[in-house]
């Protein structure tokens, strides 16, 4: 009888000791997460992404971004980076109660404050602080809420971006197979190819007729080509690596202070004449020494520094010509 009543409060003993530690293994199981609002189904117009050296302001026009009051166009892809994360948004759990910011990077002069409106209302505010360990999580906190979460994702470094690092620093766009001439000019030289359709030498044999060999002629297909002013075919190769380059050409970053017009007698002048005609300029160095040259095209506003090997390149492919 004694054993049975021992067993009974054995079992007693360990079904508390199961329910504590269940009910007190963690403060995670007893606190419920701050609920997000959904921005999936919702168009995001605005962002506002403050760092404690500058606010930046995006905003959305025409279907494109662009950042304010500067009006300059924004790098979508980046944009499009920012839109994912604050549409994806969601708290995993909470970290910390003790309002000790200073290990998570959430202090005011190491946080990341992002705002994003839909609507024309504020929709989601937070503040982003550093990576977790896991590198699959952010460290964030909410306004009026002291406490630490953990946010789904490491996000910090989409945000953490300066103002020209956010333009868009695309300077020329073209689709090469619309560009039916190409002209560059370099001090003295000039040289003009056109795309055109010539007909290929044909092999006539000794045994062929003369009206054979017209006919051969006639019948053989013309194949697309480049050639100079002169009627001279120029290398296929070498048009397509300079209509390469220059398809989607960025640059290195913007000149600050100077407009395009303050730019006269460049060192090289391209024009692609198509549906559109497109010119790009390039000019002298700064410095002998310096690893970039000015430059000012049909597809930016602003005038803008070439890498000098991109600059070098499309020089050199004059040269080849």
């Amino acid at each position: 009888m004694r054993s049975k009543k021992e067993y009974i409060v054995l079992i007693a003993v360990a079904v508390v000791l199961v329910l504590y530690l269940v009910f007190h293994q963690s403060d995670r199981t007893l606190y419920k997460l701050p609920e997000m609002t959904d921005l999936s189904e919702k168009e995001i117009s605005r962002i506002e992404i403050k760092t404690p050296d500058q606010a930046i302001e995006l905003e959305k026009e025409a279907g494109k971004w662009v950042i304010k009051p500067q009006g300059y166009t924004a790098a979508q892809n980046k944009i499009e980076k920012m839109l994912d994360t604050i549409k994806e948004f969601k708290l995993t759990a909470m970290v910390s109660e003790s309002e000790n910011y200073t290990r998570y990077q959430l202090t005011e002069d190491e946080k990341i404050t992002v705002k994003a409106w839909a609507d024309g209302e504020v929709e989601l505010v937070f503040d982003i602080g550093k990576a977790a360990p896991s590198h699959r999580h952010t460290f964030v906190k909410l306004p009026d809420d002291p406490n630490v979460y953990h946010a789904r994702n490491n996000f910090r470094n989409r945000f953490n971006q300066s103002l020209d690092g956010l333009r868009d620093k695309t300077v020329l766009a073209l689709n090469e197979e619309d560009i039916q001439a190409v002209e560059l000019k370099r001090e003295e030289k000039q040289i003009k190819i056109t795309r055109t359709q010539i007909k290929p030498e044909v092999k006539v044999t000794p045994s062929d007729t003369d009206k054979e060999a017209k006919d051969t002629e006639a019948a053989a297909p013309e194949k697309p080509a480049w050639q100079d002013a002169e009627g001279n075919e120029v290398a296929e190769s070498d048009v397509k690596e300079l209509l390469n380059s220059l398809s989607d050409l960025k640059c290195k970053g913007f000149i600050d202070g100077r407009q395009k017009s303050d730019f006269s007698n460049p060192k090289v002048k391209v024009t692609l004449t198509g549906p559109e005609t497109h010119t790009l300029s390039i000019f002298d160095k700064e410095t002998e020494d310096a690893d970039k040259y000015p430059a000012v095209s049909s597809g930016s506003d602003y005038p803008f520094y070439l890498p000098a090997y991109k600059a070098e390149n499309i020089m050199e492919a004059f040269e080849k010509e």
